[in-house]
């Protein structure tokens, strides 16, 4: 077993050796290197649909996904300088609940309502620069009947009760066309020392691109073959995954490789909504975790308006894994030449932070130990509900590089909510003593141990925020408690009773049913109801994804009122032009007529 302690930067010379820094990637032009949580990487696919007045579903949103728009500085002025490859840096706040504060009659009673306190870890990292290891990646291209659809809209709303398609005229690009865009950015990222494969899936799947040096791949040919693809058929997620897997091990350097100098990754590109195959979240979980355990690590790309965060939120809390949505068509394609190599690496793995028993204190009548305790997690996807099993613990699967400048790291925070222990207020509360563990590529494990103290400026009770960082934390995270919130009800409110739409026969038999183009008796596809094609019941499959109009229902509205007035001054007071989106979209929301 390896010994317990810091682990210091030689042990990350892969990373961080002068000679391995010539080809680093641009974020070496930061000022070091931060970390931020695997899971969602963005929430592009909730802001596309807000803006296009289709209405979101919770998953959509979440705070890890919030919070990688954003750069925070945790420092307190007695955290040590790092020197590691990992420093977490605690940072405390006293808030008031903007909405419980709101609702509380006249300013005496608003004054009186209790602080909730919340403790920021900042993911720091002594690590100035890093290149990523040698890559052995499967790229896994959705080619079913959804990706034809157009970018910018829900693929059953073609189906769906006398609603119009666009013309051929105005249609946009397809998902498959932008996922097209997507694969071939990445292909310009590799090395020559990379290897890579691409699959293909539908209801089944194949690999035309077999896994290989791409220093040795005939490039022109494999760009003209993406180039060429076309939809097809229904959507078996479960035959892509296995045909990537499957390409995988019958590689041997993704089994021999040094895992601090290699990377196993499968990349799929797909709008998840998988119909065919095994589509239970839990199967396919089992699926994820089994791969991670072997080394193969999954990022979701996730394309389209419709893209199902549900059935990914669901599968993707694994170990090595995260995902983005495509915001924009063109837009992913830089964000590749910015992040690819921070997306394919993760450094840190089974990180967990729990409460040391030193910080117990008796509870009033003596009778038993109380401590400090943990009452929820924001920005860690890896606990489920956002509540972890053990009060004083917290556990992160996995810390992928992000840049560090001046501003903070971006999106490197998690945010607990704690209470002192019983018996005890803030100003009366024992230190809160710390351990962190974790691991990096290699398997070694590490600990680092930091006691956290009280300030005399929170002692008071008043609202106090011992950092920019913590204060950012903590307006994103009741944005989010309200976004959220507001999306489990009215999505509960919009509920359909049964999952069946109506549908073009001839649609279901020529474009959903796995020919490749329609016939040439009904060119272009349009009008949208032919003689002898009339429209049929349609049942949707677990995943397949239907647009609602966007609403705000009266309460909705005057809950969030409240949040929006808090974000604005919040905004203000962290001065993060940034934050200017969510005031945006609040007020959207707000003046919503519904």
């Amino acid at each position: 077993m390896a010994a317990m302690g810091p682990a210091p930067l030689s042990r990350v010379a892969a990373f961080a050796a002068p000679s391995a820094l010539a080809g680093a990637s641009s974020m070496g032009a930061a000022s070091g290197i931060g970390f931020k949580t695997g899971g969602a990487q963005d929430v592009s696919n909730f802001r596309e649909n807000i803006k296009s007045g289709k209405l979101p579903i919770p998953t959509d949103v979440t705070y890890e996904g919030l919070v990688k728009d954003y750069y925070f500085d945790t420092r307190s002025s007695d955290d040590p300088k790092c020197a590691d490859l990992f420093c977490p840096t605690y940072s405390l706040a006293l808030a008031p609940d903007p909405v419980v504060a709101a609702a509380s009659k006249g300013a005496a009673k608003a004054a009186a309502q209790p602080n909730e306190v919340f403790l920021a870890v900042g993911l720091d990292s002594g690590l100035t620069n890093f290149t990523r290891p040698k890559l052995n990646l499967v790229i896994v291209l959705d080619v079913s009947g959804s990706m034809d659809s157009s970018f910018d809209e829900y693929y059953y709303d073609r189906f769906s009760n006398g609603k119009k398609r666009l013309s051929e005229a105005d249609k946009s690009k397809s998902k498959l066309d932008v996922a097209k865009e997507v694969l071939q950015g990445m292909l310009d990222k590799l090395r020559p020392d990379d290897s890579v494969a691409i699959t293909l899936f539908s209801s089944n799947a194949a690999t035309p691109k077999k896994m290989g040096k791409w220093g040795s791949a005939d490039k022109e040919a494999v760009q003209a073959g993406v180039g060429a693809l076309k939809t097809v058929s229904s959507t078996n997620f479960q035959a892509g995954l296995d045909q990537a897997v499957t390409n995988m091990r019958s590689y041997t350097d993704c089994f021999g490789g040094d895992p601090s100098t290699t990377e196993n990754r499968i990349i799929v590109l797909t709008d998840a909504q998988p119909n065919e195959g095994d589509i239970t979240d839990e199967g396919l979980l089992a699926r994820m975790k089994a791969n991670a355990g072997d080394g193969f690590y999954m990022t979701m790309v996730g394309i389209g308006l419709d893209f199902n965060t549900k059935l990914v939120e669901s599968i993707l809390k694994v170990k090595g894994a995260n995902y983005y949505s495509v915001h924009t068509p063109g837009e992913f394609k830089q964000r590749l030449a910015d992040e690819f190599d921070s997306m394919v690496a993760p450094l840190v793995f089974d990180l967990s932070l729990a409460v040391d028993s030193s910080s117990l204190a008796p509870t009033k009548d003596g009778s038993q130990q109380g401590g400090w305790k943990i009452v929820n997690v924001y920005g860690s996807p890896d606990a489920a509900g956002g509540k972890p099993s053990d009060g004083n613990i917290l556990k992160v699967l996995t810390l992928f590089p992000t840049p560090k400048t001046e501003e903070g790291i971006k999106g490197g925070v998690v945010l607990l909510r704690v209470q002192p222990p019983p018996g005890t207020t803030i100003a009366t509360a024992p230190p809160l003593k710390l351990s962190a563990q974790y691991t990096d590529r290699s398997g070694k494990k590490f600990t680092t141990a930091r006691t956290v103290q009280v300030p005399a400026a929170a002692k008071s009770g008043a609202a106090y925020f011992q950092s920019s960082g913590v204060r950012k934390a903590v307006a994103l995270a009741r944005l989010s408690d309200a976004l959220q919130l507001w999306l489990v009800e009215e999505n509960a409110k919009q509920a359909p009773a049964s999952k069946v739409t109506f549908a073009d026969r001839c649609d279901i038999i020529f474009n959903y049913a796995g020919l490749w183009t329609p016939p040439p008796i009904w060119p272009g596809r349009v009008p949208r109801i032919r003689i002898g094609c009339p429209l049929v019941p349609f049942a949707l499959g677990r995943w397949e994804r239907q647009s609602r109009g966007l609403a705000v229902g009266r309460d909705a509205r005057d809950a969030l009122q409240p949040v929006l007035q808090f974000v604005k001054s919040e905004q203000a007071a962290v001065k993060d032009s940034t934050m200017k989106q969510e005031v945006d979209l609040l007020q959207k929301l707000v003046d919503l007529k519904s």
